[in-house]
């Protein structure tokens, strides 16, 4: 039994801090790229105009947020907090993929914004049950006298999305190869894909 348990809770922990890797991941990927995205997405005759609008979806899209942890917390406490989490994690996975997929306002003219816009919105609507559902798991799969400790980890855990995006960025740009793998950049939020269906089909 003991070795039961011991097992659930690694799973639980693994699981929960990479999937918080990679939700910041996403989410700062975004900002790292504002100023490489504003030309392509806002064509305006001010390229400083261009970067603000681009950075005004950052708090317009935590707008979802609230929604989105209303939503998913309904699932965690009154189905499965696995089946919670695992969803926003696909649903994430869904749209930062999307999103390396979005046309540019080259292609989709004042289309492109509004894509843009609208898949933010909902990256952040599916992190927001990551965001509180990842902790909650890992704590109610631990002993009490630990739960100060991983909860700390938890957090600190964010820091490696954080740099993972940045250092991705700051290589493509040093290259010159942002233009050619900015969407790749996108693609690899695929993971959280994975992370999601082994929550979803490994029974805690």
């Amino acid at each position: 039994m003991k070795m039961e348990n011991k097992k659930l809770f690694n799973f639980s922990f693994l699981f929960g801090v990479v999937g918080n890797v990679l939700e910041h991941y996403d989410k700062h990927l975004f900002i790292f790229l504002a100023p490489f995205l504003a030309p392509l997405f806002f064509k305006t005759s001010s390229s400083t105009l261009a970067l603000i609008l681009t950075y005004s979806i950052v708090p317009l899209s935590f707008l979802a947020r609230p929604f989105g942890a209303f939503f998913f917390g309904r699932i965690g406490d009154n189905l499965c907090r696995k089946k919670a989490l695992s969803w926003s994690l696909i649903g994430m996975a869904i749209t930062t993929v999307s999103i390396g997929c979005l046309p540019t306002g080259d292609q989709a003219k004042t289309l492109a914004p509004i894509f843009l816009i609208g898949l933010q919105m909902l990256q952040n609507f599916f992190s927001a049950g990551q965001r509180a559902g990842g902790p909650i798991i890992i704590l109610e799969n631990c002993q009490t006298s630990k739960r100060s400790l991983l909860s700390s980890l938890y957090d600190s855990s964010s820091i490696l999305g954080i740099l993972a995006a940045s250092l991705a960025v700051s290589l493509l740009s040093n290259m010159n190869l942002l233009d050619q793998f900015w969407r790749a950049l996108y693609w690899v939020g695929a993971l959280s894909a994975l992370v999601g269906a082994k929550l979803r089909f490994f029974n805690f």
